[in-house]
């Protein structure tokens, strides 16, 4: 199970990656026009899919934040 899961964060990332890249070459292909369908589509995906690892990362800080330091109120 470990390694599925590990292999699946893998696969998100070469996906995160590849999309950045197609986002890229839609913005200048566009003559960066942010507006642009395509650009739009694709940075609506890129969204998606770092959505899950941002809130992963809030989720961890906020743990770290509650938990580590007794002194805090």
């Amino acid at each position: 199970m470990r390694r599925s899961v590990m292999h699946n964060k893998m696969l998100d990332q070469q996906t995160i990656l590849n999309t950045k890249k197609q986002l890229a070459i839609a913005i200048e292909k566009h003559n960066y026009n942010l507006q642009a369908p395509e650009v739009l589509e694709l940075s609506e995906r890129l969204d998606k899919l770092m959505l899950p690892a941002f809130k992963s990362q809030l989720d961890f800080y906020n743990y770290y934040l509650n938990h580590s330091h007794p002194f805090m109120t």
